[in-house]
């Protein structure tokens, strides 16, 4: 549960992780800058989101199946409780600006710490706002159309910011992995929400995360994700399908989280 919890918060900030600054876009400027403000206006209008979620996660070894409590409070905190399909809560994370904590309820274990060991994990630097990306669908402040190159297809709109440029400077200084991470983002132009995003790292040529939103549901004037799935490719395949339902925008919310003083201290060494 540890390992899938960790690479699952992992995950998410794979697929929504920010870019060094590369050559400008070319491709219909105008509408892909108003179709960038409007996901960042999107999500400027998002206070708090909560809802649930059917997780399937599956690799070589394992598959599980669990539903997921979630909370968001936009730029404060994501709340998360997982549970088999039985109910019975068997883990509980708590991610802040400047923290990263988790308790195993059937093992009586706790992680407490910044997210600093997630970016060793991952090889990239990891911060709340990436993670909290993902789950809104959304492009913050911090999203620069000038570190991509653009491109029609189809009904989309893809932006990519592959450069030789950027891999040279790596060739020469490789112990810097955060310049690594070349991202693709694929824009539906019809509801002008993010369709796809891809994540590969020059570094481990055959790892690259997909994160596909297969379907979004309409609540009021909004579109929120209804269904996602997530594809880690590599030595270590991995996928993740998410369904979520029964959620609600904009109300109050409370993010419980005590660890009992039974709980044991554990670190992340997978």
């Amino acid at each position: 549960m540890k390992k899938f919890v960790f690479f699952l918060i992992i995950l998410m900030a794979l697929a929504s992780c920010r870019t060094p600054k590369h050559n400008p876009a070319t491709l219909q400027e105008v509408d892909l800058n108003h179709m960038v403000k409007a996901l960042q206006d999107f999500r400027q209008s998002i206070h708090t989101v909560s809802g649930k979620a059917d997780v399937r996660y599956k690799d070589k070894q394992h598959a599980v199946n669990l539903t997921v409590t979630f909370k968001v409070i936009r730029d404060s905190a994501i709340w998360m409780s997982f549970s088999p399909l039985l109910g019975i809560e068997v883990s509980r994370v708590l991610l802040s600006c400047d923290s990263v904590k988790w308790m195993d309820r059937i093992n009586s274990i706790y992680y407490a710490g910044g997210f600093d060991k997630l970016s060793e994990i991952a090889g990239i630097r990891i911060d709340y706002f990436l993670l909290e990306n993902i789950l809104l669908s959304s492009l913050d402040e911090g999203f620069r159309l000038e570190a991509f190159l653009a491109e029609e297809e189809n009904e989309f709109v893809h932006l990519h910011n592959y450069t030789r440029k950027s891999f040279r400077q790596h060739k020469r200084n490789p112990s810097d992995s955060t310049e690594l991470v070349l991202m693709d983002l694929w824009l539906d132009k019809r509801f002008g929400r993010i369709s796809k995003q891809r994540v590969k790292e020059t570094f481990r040529n055959k790892f690259f995360v997909d994160v596909e939103y297969i379907q979004y549901q309409q609540f009021q004037n909004i579109l929120f994700p209804g269904q996602l799935s997530i594809w880690v490719g590599g030595e270590n395949e991995m996928r993740v399908s998410v369904k979520i339902e029964n959620f609600e925008i904009n109300e109050s919310v409370s993010l419980p989280f005590r660890i009992p003083e039974k709980y044991t201290s554990v670190a992340v060494d997978f």
